[in-house]
């Protein structure tokens, strides 16, 4: 892919020229990511199937607004896109005649320079920086049986441990310390 991103913010008002802000600010970023899959598959028999399968995704850069001279903080005008290279391995079962399938599965996921938020607490202000890097690994199973003619009943669990893997600073305030769980409460992965 080629991105091409361009940020513009405009500010108008009188703190303009009390704190002595620029009115027009601007920052531009450019890249041009590669996003491989590799996928292999063996099929057994009629009801066996195994994979592995391996990709990289990643997410778009961009710029942060202007920060007030007064937070006394430098920042960066743009940031970069993080990545992330996932690796998964599984099976899809077939028991019983058919009447009973198994997919399970178990990944492992390398996320680089992860786009954090950093908040500045002394003057209630935010930008976006990379910071980091974290990884993830998880099994799933899903299970469906044929129970009668008419009827299919399904379960599924599954399991995520996802952790930062070194500890980040960022603005004089540390924003997550290595094998800290990616995510906020509620939403901790």
């Amino acid at each position: 892919a080629r991105t091409d991103y361009k940020f513009t913010q405009v500010t108008s008002g009188s703190a303009l020229t009390i704190f002595g802000e620029q009115p027009y600010f601007t920052s531009s970023i450019k890249d041009t990511p590669v996003t491989p899959k590799f996928g292999i598959s063996y099929q057994a028999d009629d009801n066996n199937l195994y994979y592995f399968t391996a990709s990289k995704g990643y997410r778009v850069g961009g710029g942060n607004q202007q920060i007030p001279f007064f937070c006394f903080t430098a920042y960066p005008a743009t940031y970069a896109s993080d990545s992330v290279w996932s690796y998964e391995v599984g099976a899809k079962n077939k028991f019983m005649g058919g009447r009973l399938q198994l997919d399970t599965s178990a990944f492992h996921i390398d996320w680089s320079n992860i786009q954090q938020q950093v908040y500045l607490a002394s003057c209630g202000f935010d930008y976006v920086a990379n910071s980091g890097n974290a990884s993830a690994n998880g099994i799933d199973l899903a299970a469906q049986a044929l129970v009668g003619d008419n009827w299919k009943l399904g379960l599924s669990a599954a399991y995520t441990d996802a952790t930062y893997a070194q500890t980040v600073v960022a603005g004089g305030s540390t924003l997550v310390q290595k094998g800290d769980a990616i995510g906020t409460l509620p939403d901790v992965n």
